[in-house]
């Protein structure tokens, strides 16, 4: 995973599970801790794994309101989650592919 994260921190694959649809491609599921850097930190070392993940980020620019009480109908804040397949940012909400290199 990112060694921005400060400890050569490497992915945990679930060597106990087995998920065909990955494992015929010589994949595996890792999982990775939040990190609350923006993207642009750290998408650079997730592309050069050349691998997939999820990214998921909420939609504010205004921090404060993620943390803030929900309003009468339970609304916090927005939040969005892509996938990011070796250099390219599918998002399924949209149906749209971008090349993640350039952000």
């Amino acid at each position: 995973m990112p060694e921005a994260l400060g400890r050569g921190f490497r992915p945990k694959s679930f060597d106990k599970i087995r998920f065909p649809a990955l494992a015929k491609h010589g994949m595996k599921l890792a999982y990775c801790p939040t990190d609350v850097r923006k993207l642009k930190h750290y998408l650079p070392e997730l592309i050069a794994l050349d691998d997939g993940f999820t990214l998921s980020y909420y939609t504010t620019r205004d921090p404060p309101k993620i943390l803030a009480e929900p309003n009468a109908d339970g609304w916090v804040t927005g939040s969005r989650i892509v996938l990011l397949h070796r250099d390219q940012i599918l998002d399924t909400a949209t149906g749209t592919v971008t090349d993640a290199a350039p952000l």
